[in-house]
């Protein structure tokens, strides 16, 4: 059973990715600019890009306030 969690947390963690990238290329940053402008590493928002890391919480808000959006519209339709 963990192992069906588990697999259901990738899958998140991959539309999250795809979300802050679709996100950050609707506003014509990098990643290198959403990294500077969030004040997280470059490597950090690649993983979190690829959905290779489930980031911290602090992350997030950091990246919704360089993207300048509501945490909300971050996890819109992503279910």
């Amino acid at each position: 059973m963990a192992t069906k969690h588990y697999a259901k947390d990738e899958k998140f963690l991959s539309l999250l990715g795809k979300r802050i990238k679709e996100l950050r290329k609707g506003k014509g940053l990098t990643q290198e600019g959403l990294a500077n402008e969030a004040e997280i590493g470059l490597a950090q928002v690649k993983r979190i890009e690829a959905g290779n890391i489930n980031t911290s919480i602090c992350s997030i808000y950091r990246i919704t306030i360089a993207l300048n959006i509501n945490v909300s519209k971050l996890f819109e339709e992503l279910e």
